[in-house]
């Protein structure tokens, strides 16, 4: 039984050759386990990073939504006050223009009736040239 531990000489290298490629397929077999343990570890760090994105997405949401909020809120209060500006300014510049029209209308009064005839020459004039522009065109 010498020649069972030894091997037959004539295929002594096909032994050494057979060894080799166990060896080698050996050495494929715990890369393949190595690198299934890495994807699985990749893969679960990975569905982790993707938990991770997602809660981040969600309070960006969250955070983006309560300043958009806020944003409202703020520009609603300046326009109403910009509003309210506006339309006090608008009823005094109102005020102001009816106290003028009054008071161009009482001049105007006082001047017809202080000077009646010259008032009714400068009627019949306005009145001439007012006809004058309408009828040319």
């Amino acid at each position: 039984m010498d020649w069972f531990r030894t091997g037959f000489p004539e295929h002594s290298d096909r032994s050494a050759r057979w060894v080799g490629n166990m060896e080698t397929k050996r050495r494929l077999i715990m890369a393949r386990v190595q690198t299934n343990d890495a994807v699985e570890q990749t893969s679960a760090d990975l569905s982790a990073q993707l938990e991770t994105l997602k809660a981040d997405v969600a309070a960006l949401t969250s955070t983006l939504a309560d300043y958009g909020r806020a944003q409202k809120e703020q520009i609603g209060a300046t326009a109403e006050e910009t509003y309210e500006a506006a339309k006090k300014k608008g009823a005094e510049t109102a005020q102001h223009a009816r106290k003028q029209a009054r008071d161009a209308y009482a001049g105007a009064e006082q001047a017809v009736r202080a000077n009646p005839a010259a008032s009714v020459g400068i009627a019949a004039g306005v009145g001439f040239l007012v006809g004058l522009l309408t009828a040319r065109r």
